[in-house]
């Protein structure tokens, strides 16, 4: 694999990498500027028929009504402070090793790395879910169009949930064989991949605030 093609990965496909835990696949060879497989394509392993079919009765759907545009600048604004909060909150759980809403003894002193590492997995989830919803709201309260976008997300989490959850949760156990095999400081090798873990999972979030941004960086100035 490239230099080039490495830099063109995602941060969790690069650590993934990195550690041996993926290969690149053939799309890695591609130019970054070359054509390849559309969004549809490449979620078509991953959705049964019956999301296909529900993501396209919301797409014929008539749209939420928004909200008024006081509504979705304060739902705007809190949706972007409580973003910076979790991944602030959940970054620095990361760095001391000690998962977001945990206390220093709620783990064991001799835990595996692996069960740590699930740990910090748990807490993203706790906190990222609602965070997420959230996003959604405020979407829906700034126009029809964005309305919409949170209809396809909450529909795409709930298809693309289950198949997430089972690549992730491997990467616990994966960790202890490695650490076994290969002895190294845990947390190299845990906090880089867990940082990386932490951006993907907030990548729905962000795209959905950057939506938002866009659409108010449009509005008209009183």
């Amino acid at each position: 694999m490239t230099t080039a093609a490495t830099l063109h990965q995602p941060p969790l496909v690069r650590q993934l990498l990195a550690l041996g835990l993926a290969e690149p696949g053939a799309d890695d060879a591609r130019p970054a500027a070359g054509p390849g497989p559309s969004v549809a394509e490449r979620l078509a392993p991953w959705l049964a028929w019956t999301d296909a079919i529900a993501l396209a009765g919301a797409l014929d759907a008539a749209a939420p009504a928004p909200g008024t545009p006081a509504q979705a600048a304060t739902a705007r604004r809190q949706a972007e402070t409580a973003r910076a909060t979790v991944q602030r909150q959940l970054a620095e759980a990361i760095d001391r090793d000690l998962p977001a809403g945990l206390a220093a003894d709620d783990l064991p002193a001799d835990a595996s790395p692996g069960r740590r590492y699930r740990a910090h997995q748990q807490a993203m989830d706790r906190r990222i879910a609602p965070l997420r919803a959230q996003a959604r709201r405020a979407l829906a309260l700034q126009s029809a169009a964005l309305g919409r976008i949170a209809v396809l997300d909450g529909l795409l989490e709930q298809a693309l949930a289950a198949r997430e959850r089972q690549l992730l949760s491997a990467l616990p156990a994966w960790l202890d064989r490695r650490l076994q095999r290969e002895p190294a400081p845990p947390q190299a090798v845990t906090m880089p991949l867990l940082h990386a873990e932490l951006a993907h999972r907030l990548q729905p979030v962000d795209g959905m605030l950057a939506a938002l941004q866009g659409a108010a960086a449009q509005e008209p100035t009183p």
